[in-house]
């Protein structure tokens, strides 16, 4: 099965072609990365982003007929991003009669690090100063059980949550975990590990992977209600709605 794989969550893109040499089934899919392509698009994603799996396709000689499944990071993440890259994996999965997978962007990040059986997995993603997007996860002999929902928290908060799992590691990965290392090391000390920080961005692999397990299962989603995951309401909303509050006490 050839899935192509698309995560537009944060200030780099990654597209990949991930298949598997065997049929579906069983409860974890080998997946193996066929090509990849990762860019920091500097907020020119919706001009870039087409041409880029277009010359992807290109380069192996595949159209998006010759896919599988279509999978997409949901986010929490950029809202603008997100957006982007949802709409685009909607409308090629439809387009060409394909299933779709969307992943949480969380668990994109959670299960690309090394860990030990038993440690918690804390992957960060930058929401604004002193504020991540986060879930907790717990290390077992296949993949991360999640452990909470994905949630838009100061990081204090997330911390004392961690804290409160009782394991001796608690391994951090993600953009947030870089902005928030001096915070994470005062709180935690020699608790806290960090991951590489080239695990701070979603990698394809990693949600083609995902999604191969997904689809294994018989699942996937509805291109036409399929929609992002962004943990909190973007600002722009919560400014509009609180302007047409003000309106009416007028």
């Amino acid at each position: 099965m050839l899935i192509l794989a698309l995560d537009t969550s944060g200030e780099t893109c990654a597209i990949a072609l991930v298949d598997t040499p065997a049929p579906l089934g069983g409860d974890f899919q080998i997946a193996t990365l066929r090509a990849q392509i990762t860019f920091r698009h500097q907020m020119d994603l919706l001009r870039r982003l087409a041409p880029s799996i277009n010359w992807l396709l290109d380069d192996n000689g595949l159209s998006a007929r010759d896919l599988d499944a279509f999978a997409v990071s949901l986010g929490p993440g950029s809202f603008t991003g997100l957006r982007i890259g949802v709409t685009t994996a909607k409308s090629m999965a439809y387009a060409v009669g394909k299933k779709l997978v969307g992943i949480p962007t969380l668990d994109i990040l959670a299960g690309g690090v090394m860990v030990e059986h038993g440690d918690v997995i804390a992957p960060l993603i930058h929401a604004r100063p002193g504020e991540v997007y986060a879930a907790l996860y717990r290390a077992d002999d296949t993949s991360p059980g999640k452990l909470s929902d994905d949630l838009a928290l100061p990081i204090g908060e997330l911390l004392d949550k961690a804290l409160g799992l009782k394991s001796k590691r608690v391994v951090f990965c993600g953009s947030g975990c870089r902005a928030n290392r001096s915070a994470i090391e005062d709180f935690l000390g020699d608790k806290a590990v960090f991951a590489p920080e080239w695990t701070d961005h979603p990698r394809g692999e990693i949600l083609g992977r995902l999604a191969l397990d997904r689809l294994a299962a018989g699942e996937s989603d509805d291109p036409f209600s399929l929609v992002p995951l962004y943990a909190r309401r973007p600002t722009p909303e919560i400014r509009m709605e609180a302007v047409r509050e003000a309106k009416k006490a007028k």
